[in-house]
């Protein structure tokens, strides 16, 4: 702490540049925790990797006898004639310099190591105190064990409740309720409050008249911050979301739609049943609602007569109706029904598109493999292998809220629009309103922790993990930790296991003819089946495997029944 103090009050320019360095790293520290990071390569050099360093302009990295500077995602050798002095090398910090000006030493600093908390979930093994980092941008590299690293802060998305399976999301003036597979919560501003009664939800949180309903599968009323059940299960009754329309309530439930009496606690009449299960309903107009199943799509009138049918021959999961536009998320892709429904347009072929939203001129849409949107016939993928639930989209001012099997994924809506639709190819967007005051505060806060911790470490040693190197990426090693492991239900955790990213998983599964998306799948029906043979309740093998009971029925275990 005297150490930085020192650095700030110095007339020395030179001692103020390495405060003000000091301050960028925590800053980044800061920025780290606000954002989403996500691993992006590691790149391969003969000799071990010694130490990084970078002024924001310039990134150099020291091997045993060679130092690189980075260019454009390549390692230029910029290494002086003979043998190179010391074994550690830094970029001199000086004012109002262009030039890349090094020095070569046999000393660390221990301004420029990150400390334990700053990056640790995104290490691919146990934190050691020699790590060095250096930035660029919205790039991030690391030296980590002899290896370079490089790291992309995402910063159009954050993500909440990670490893959790969101499954729907209602914001009102008064309240946020967030339901999972694993909870219901009321998310504050000071985190999130888990809200007794219910342990988990495969429907919406419906309001009605200032009170709030969950669709868990029964139906429970929100009294005092807690979830009493005011509506029992029932097997063709499973409650997915409330309706009120000129004054009646009506629910959808998997197999049945109709009208209910809430405050009596009765189901005051049925108006249409299907069998084969119903996907989605939504209010058309004040006499007429649209409904779709598996594989057709009707308009009913309010007291149950179908006034027309039409079949697609393909799964309907979701209806979207916006500004006299009807959009259908299929088994198929994304279609558009025209010319009074004479007419179906296919927008985006892609296998299982979930759920999808107008905003504008704009289509945002989910897949059970990332998040996209549509632009005048352009197709965009904002987020990719990412498995989104159903039910799980909306919007909330500037912000596009989609629930996955990992976490809630919070998009900011403007700067997708901005600076990805509109420039024709993803980019990264860069955040720039930042408070310096309040920065400062959290600099000096910091540094006295970083203080504590270091004298801590000395009675404290942190021990590192091994690298995993003795499991290899294979079809037969995945099927095995799945089935040991109930934490892995997404590519994300996969390829965190095995300490690489998603695209050097699915590079290495190519071998195999599969991708990791697709082996989940196959192993997660695995495990459907095996807990279904054991007469493990439907509920309990939808959270361990992260699916909506409904989809693990129609398409794991249709053939079980």
């Amino acid at each position: 702490m005297k150490y930085v103090l020192k650095l700030f009050f110095s007339k020395n320019s030179t001692m103020k540049v390495q405060f003000w360095k000091i301050f960028f790293l925590l800053y980044v520290c800061v920025e780290l925790n606000a954002q989403d990071t996500v691993f992006v390569r590691s790149y391969e050099l003969p000799e071990r990797v010694n130490n990084i360093d970078s002024d924001g302009r310039n990134l150099i990295v020291r091997t045993t006898q060679h130092v690189y500077r980075y260019d454009k995602g390549n390692l230029i050798d910029i290494s002086p004639k003979g043998k190179l002095s010391g074994r550690y090398t830094w970029i001199k910090q000086e004012d109002k310099t262009d030039v890349l000006d090094l020095y070569h030493t046999d000393l660390t600093y221990h301004e420029k190591h990150i400390n334990q908390g700053e990056m640790e979930r995104l290490l691919p093994g146990g934190y050691h105190y020699l790590i060095t980092k250096g930035m660029l941008g919205d790039k991030i590299f690391v030296n980590y064990r002899g290896k370079l690293l490089e790291y992309q802060i995402n910063r159009f998305y954050s993500i909440i409740h990670r490893k959790e399976s969101i499954r729907h999301v209602l914001i009102d003036d008064s309240i946020q309720l967030l339901a999972t597979y694993s909870g219901i919560y009321n998310v504050k501003n000071n985190g999130s409050i888990v809200i007794p009664g219910a342990s988990y939800s495969s429907g919406e949180i419906s309001k009605i008249d200032d009170k709030y309903f969950l669709c868990e599968d029964r139906l429970y009323l929100l009294i005092d911050n807690r979830w009493e059940l005011i509506m029992p299960l029932k097997e063709d009754m499973l409650y997915r979301r409330l309706l009120k329309i000129n004054g009646e309530v009506y629910f959808f439930a998997n197999k049945t739609i109709g009208k209910i009496d809430l405050k009596n606690k009765t189901i005051k009449e049925i108006i249409y049943k299907d069998l084969n299960g119903i996907n989605d309903v939504e209010f058309m107009n004040e006499n007429e609602l649209l409904v779709s199943t598996n594989d057709r799509l009707l308009i009913l009138s309010l007291n149950g007569i179908v006034k027309a049918d039409y079949t697609l021959n393909t799964t309907i999961y979701d209806i979207c109706i916006s500004k006299n536009r009807v959009l259908l998320s299929t088994e198929k892709g994304l279609y558009e029904v025209k010319k009074q429904f004479k007419e179906f347009v296919l927008l985006f072929e892609h296998p299982d598109v979930i759920q999808s939203i107008l905003i504008d001129n704009y289509i945002f849409l989910t897949t059970f493999d990332g998040f996209y949107a549509i632009l005048e016939n352009k197709v965009f993928e904002i987020i990719p292998n990412v498995e989104f639930n159903r039910m799980a989209l909306i919007k909330d001012n500037n912000e596009i809220l989609a629930g996955s099997i990992e976490g809630l994924y919070i998009l900011n809506k403007d700067y997708i629009i901005k600076n990805i639709l509109k420039n024709e190819q993803p980019v990264v967007i860069r955040n720039e309103y930042y408070y310096p005051y309040l920065l400062m505060a959290l600099a000096f806060v910091i540094v006295i922790a970083l203080g504590a911790y270091y004298l801590l470490r000395k009675k404290n040693q942190v021990m590192s993990n091994e690298l995993k190197k003795s499991e290899k990426i294979t079809p037969e090693n995945i099927r095995k930790i799945m089935f040991e492991q109930e934490q892995i239900i997404s590519v994300e955790a996969l390829s965190d296991y095995f300490e690489t990213s998603t695209v050097q998983l699915n590079r290495k599964l190519s071998k195999f003819d599969t991708t990791g998306l697709k082996l989940m799948k196959e192993v997660k029906k695995e495990i459907a089946k095996e807990m279904f043979s054991q007469n493990i309740p439907l509920d309990k093998i939808s959270k361990r495997i992260g699916y909506q009971p409904n989809f693990i029925k129609r398409h794991f275990l249709k053939d079980e029944e």
